[in-house]
Formats: C-alpha cells, sequence, structure tokens
C-alpha cells in the first residue's frame, strides 16, 4: 500500500517538474525572440547598406552613363553627384574636385 502511495506522489512530482522546466524554456524563448528578430533586422540593413556602398564605389571607379545596374540598383549621375538607389534606400556622394591621371 504504501509503494503504490509512493508511485502516486511521484507521478504528481514528475508532472510538476516537467511543467515547471516548461515554463522556464518559453519564460527564455518569450525574452529572447525579440532580441533575436530585432538582431536580424539590424544585420539586413546593414547588409544593405554595405551592398549600396559597394555599387556606389563600383559606379564611382567607371562613372557609367546608365540608369540601371543589372541587379535592380538605380544609378543617378550628374557632373557634381552619383546616386545609388535599390529598395527604398539610396546613397549619394558630392563631387567637389577631380584629378585624372593617365
Amino acid at each position: 500500500m504504501k509503494l503504490q502511495e509512493l508511485r502516486r506522489n511521484e507521478a504528481w512530482y514528475l508532472l510538476l517538474e516537467n511543467l515547471v522546466t516548461l515554463m522556464v524554456i518559453l519564460s527564455i524563448l518569450v525574452i529572447t525572440y525579440p532580441l533575436i528578430v530585432d538582431w536580424l533586422i539590424i544585420r539586413e540593413r546593414a547588409q544593405q547598406d554595405v551592398e549600396l556602398s559597394r555599387v556606389l564605389y563600383e559606379s564611382s571607379v567607371n562613372w557609367p552613363d546608365k540608369s540601371k545596374d543589372e541587379r535592380g540598383y538605380k544609378i543617378k549621375t550628374s557632373n557634381h553627384s552619383l546616386v545609388v538607389e535599390h529598395n527604398q534606400r539610396s546613397m549619394e556622394v558630392e563631387i567637389h574636385a577631380v584629378k585624372f591621371s593617365e
């Protein structure tokens, strides 16, 4: 009789222990999920800025007279500026002086 009583109490203890463990794991996930999502958003924006900078550099070296890159970047040039746009983000460089060498 005592053995059956101990087994019943042990089953409730195991259930309670598992529920507490589940609550702790869920609490950790609820706290860390927004941080991870923010980090991914920041990473994506930084990656877009780096890509815009790279296209801007390539465009400034070649100084093309085209309005669109093959990857969808809009490139606008004038006598004094170069603008690269992509996905409603833009980066601009103003040219104040140029010295060419052959």
